[in-house]
């Protein structure tokens, strides 16, 4: 979620962020991911922070690295799985809600609404999407979502921008890790312990690289 009262949500993961790179003990952020998803809305302002990020980022997921948390995951200098059997990608938009009207009926609950004479689109897109008209959702609310999710994997990802927009991996398709690897959402296959080692090593070369070009400033 894009605000949450625990455990995680995307505005927290930003603060976070922003914290650790005015912290000079902190040389590298490490992403754990496992997540299915989550909400769209505040994910181009966390993934503005992500790009902005001075010091590097390394991706380690387990388990499912899909939708939303792929979104924050392709952030990374270095993307990992942690087994074979993990799922990555889902890149794709969608809405999906439980209509109880028809069963608030059975129960004798009525539902009542008016509307003022000049106010006949108000929420007219989601009332259209409910009677299964989908057609002005799907054009005005999901295909921008999705256009910004993709111009984001394809800025972060190399090979993902290479490939044509009916790809499978475009259009919302989840893929095991050797797959991952060949399509480039993902750079292979490490233990947690692995991973970690590599992100003390390129916050390593992070700070190595930051002392010399001040070194070379102060000449």
């Amino acid at each position: 979620m894009s605000d949450s009262y625990y455990y995680f949500s995307s505005k927290q993961l930003q603060s976070d962020l922003l914290a650790a790179e005015a912290n000079p003990q902190i040389s590298c952020h490490f992403l754990h991911i496992n997540s299915p998803g989550g909400e769209a809305w505040y994910l181009d302002r966390l993934s503005e922070t992500l790009r902005s990020c001075e010091k590097p980022i390394l991706t380690f997921y387990e388990q499912m690295c899909c939708s939303a948390g792929y979104y924050i995951g392709c952030h990374g200098q270095r993307i990992y799985a942690m087994t074979q059997n993990d799922y990555v990608g889902c890149i794709g938009t969608m809405c999906s809600f439980y209509d109880f009207e028809e069963y608030f009926a059975k129960l004798g609950i009525k539902k009542v609404e008016a509307k003022a004479t000049n106010s006949d689109l108000k929420n007219k897109v989601f009332d259209d999407l409910r009677q299964g008209k989908d057609e002005q959702f799907v054009k005005n609310i999901l295909d921008p979502m999705n256009v910004q999710f993709l111009d984001e994997v394809r800025s972060q990802r190399s090979k993902l921008a290479d490939l044509p927009d009916d790809a499978p991996v475009l259009r919302g398709e989840t893929f095991y890790t050797s797959q991952a690897v060949e399509l480039g959402l993902t750079d292979g296959c490490k233990t947690m312990v692995e991973a970690i080692a590599e992100a003390s090593t390129m916050g390593r070369e992070y700070n190595e690289a930051k002392q010399l070009k001040t070194a070379i400033y102060n000449i």
